[in-house]
């Protein structure tokens, strides 16, 4: 599962996501949880970022 600013943006079996919509000039903060058939893990460390004021790039290509 993904979170932006807390609130679940995605479910993915894959290494890499897209986010899309972000505005300029923003401060986001994304975490990361996997959900296995043993159960879930705790949530990711924040890792928070700042898109720039043109935002030229739509969306991050690859978050690790």
């Amino acid at each position: 599962m993904l979170f932006k600013d807390n609130l679940t943006i995605g479910i993915t079996n894959k290494t890499k996501y897209c986010l899309k919509g972000l505005k300029p000039n923003t401060n986001y903060n994304v975490q990361i949880q996997y959900i296995t058939f043993h159960g879930d893990s705790i949530r990711s460390d924040p890792t928070l970022f700042r898109t720039d004021d043109e935002c030229k790039l739509k969306s991050i290509k690859s978050f690790y």
